[in-house]
């Protein structure tokens, strides 16, 4: 049998393996890009502009998944440093749907890494304590109520220092 590829009757199969193998690695590449594509736009600094304009205005749906990002994205030191002073602010006018989000999505949330955000706020002290007093006021889970209040009383206690 003799064709476009020589006297090798196998050689038309030979190329259709290798074009079903570059198929399939270019798929790979393709899903791999879009998974790993979709958490870094989270991590995204842009992402926190949003918040940052509507803040007070923010739907919980908005705040739980700013919350979730915080974990998320810890290892983005630019997005860390914005995320982190936009959680003061978003926590202190809107406290009660913050502390909400907390608790319906506390499954979700890196707890620790919110809790070092909170203690390394570095705002005015006379903020801090504002802070304070309206979360004291929250309708919360206790265990919530706790960690918020012993995180900022170790942000209150670094700005004293400071």
């Amino acid at each position: 049998m003799c064709n476009s590829y020589g006297n090798d009757q196998y050689a038309i199969s030979k190329t259709s393996k290798k074009m079903y193998k570059y198929l399939i690695l270019s798929m790979l590449i393709s899903m791999s890009m879009t998974v790993y594509g979709q958490d870094t736009s989270k991590c995204d600094t842009n992402t926190l502009e949003e918040i940052e304009d509507k803040i007070g205005m923010l739907p919980q749906a908005k705040i739980s998944e700013f919350l979730v990002n915080i974990g998320k994205c810890r290892s983005n030191g630019e997005y860390r440093k914005k995320s982190d002073q936009l959680l003061f602010e978003v926590l202190d006018k809107q406290t009660q749907t913050t502390v909400n989000a907390m608790q319906q999505e506390r499954s979700k949330l890196d707890m620790e890494a919110i809790a070092n955000a909170i203690s390394s706020f570095q705002v005015v002290f006379t903020e801090i304590d504002a802070l304070i007093d309206k979360v004291k006021q929250t309708k919360c889970d206790e265990e919530i109520r706790v960690i918020l209040l012993d995180h900022l009383m170790l942000a209150k206690a670094n700005v004293k220092k400071g």
